[in-house]
């Protein structure tokens, strides 16, 4: 269980050299937002990890922090069966995997949204 407010996480790091942080994205009382809120919420600036970071993103994911691994990392990167899916990494049984959900899906206490750092955003 997170204490405090979920949108007050903010969990910066490094993968291969490039500067990034996951965030929380939840108001206090909320167990979940729909994934437009949750991009709305944390992509103002469009630094959420899109389509133009993933393979980054998947070839350094090992390097992600080891406290990140009870969250879903979700992205801005499109899914590959419907429109609207978006895909996240996940860790399980001693890696990090990937998978989508929808856009119209729950995402709650278990997510934070992975972005590019603010003082990186222009690397």
């Amino acid at each position: 269980m997170v204490q405090g407010i979920h949108a007050d996480i903010c969990v910066s790091f490094e993968l291969g050299g490039r500067a990034y942080e996951a965030v929380g994205f939840l108001k206090k009382c909320e167990e979940y937002v729909l994934g437009h809120e949750m991009l709305r919420r944390t992509d103002q600036d469009r630094r959420v990890v899109g389509a133009h970071e993933w393979v980054h993103r998947v070839t350094h994911r090992d390097e992600l922090p080891d406290e990140l691994r009870r969250f879903c990392l979700a992205t801005n990167n499109p899914g590959p069966l419907l429109l609207g899916d978006i895909k996240y990494l996940y860790y399980a049984y001693g890696e990090w995997g990937v998978h989508w959900s929808h856009l119209e899906d729950p995402w709650g206490i278990d997510t934070l949204v992975l972005r590019r750092r603010s003082d990186a955003a222009g690397a």
